[in-house]
């Protein structure tokens, strides 16, 4: 998601704890621009979920691109499987345009 702030990330993430569990968020892409004399700060922010442990800081620093790609894949989950009249209507269709050639 997209992101502003007057203040740059200082670490490229941050945990949250709340109770048992852990909001990781990751920052990606900072740029800074200026915006009616104030400096702004746009980047990419991810946020996974997660049950909180201790060394939960050095677990996602030691594997960063893996846990990265963990939160982008949470934010955008695989499409829902087709239907089965959704995969005959597409054999049907590919079958006719193999006819036709």
């Amino acid at each position: 998601m997209k992101a502003e702030s007057d203040t740059m990330p200082t670490h490229p993430f941050v945990i949250d704890k709340r109770g048992d569990l852990a909001d990781i968020t990751f920052f990606e892409g900072v740029k800074e621009s200026e915006r009616e004399d104030q400096t702004v700060y746009e980047y990419d922010s991810h946020t996974l979920t997660v049950p909180y442990r201790d060394d939960l800081e050095e677990t996602v620093a030691e594997d960063y691109a893996l846990w990265l790609l963990s939160a982008k894949q949470a934010e955008n989950p695989l499409p829902p499987e087709p239907t089965d009249e959704e995969r005959i209507a597409f054999l049907e269709s590919a079958m006719l345009d193999l006819l036709m050639l």
